[in-house]
C-alpha cells in the first residue's frame, strides 16, 4: 500500500485527509509562518507556495516509505 493514500482524521461523516495533502498543509503553513520580508500574495506566488509544499509533501512520503 502506498502512504499518500492513506488518510488522517477518518471519522463516520467523512473520509478524512489525504497523507499526502496533511503534509502539504503542514509545509505551506511552516513556510507561510516563517519570519522574512513581507510579501504579496498573488495567484502565481500562491501557485508557486502550493506547488513547494507538495513537493516537500512528496518528498515526505518517499522518506517515510523506507521505514
Amino acid at each position: 500500500m502506498t502512504m499518500d493514500y492513506e488518510t488522517v482524521f477518518p471519522n463516520p461523516e467523512c473520509y478524512g485527509l489525504l497523507l499526502r495533502d496533511f503534509f502539504a498543509a503542514f509545509a505551506m503553513a511552516g513556510y507561510l509562518a516563517s519570519p522574512g520580508e513581507p510579501f504579496q500574495i498573488t495567484r502565481g506566488v500562491a501557485k508557486e507556495l502550493a506547488e513547494s509544499a507538495y513537493l516537500i509533501a512528496d518528498a515526505m512520503l518517499e522518506e517515510s516509505s523506507k521505514y
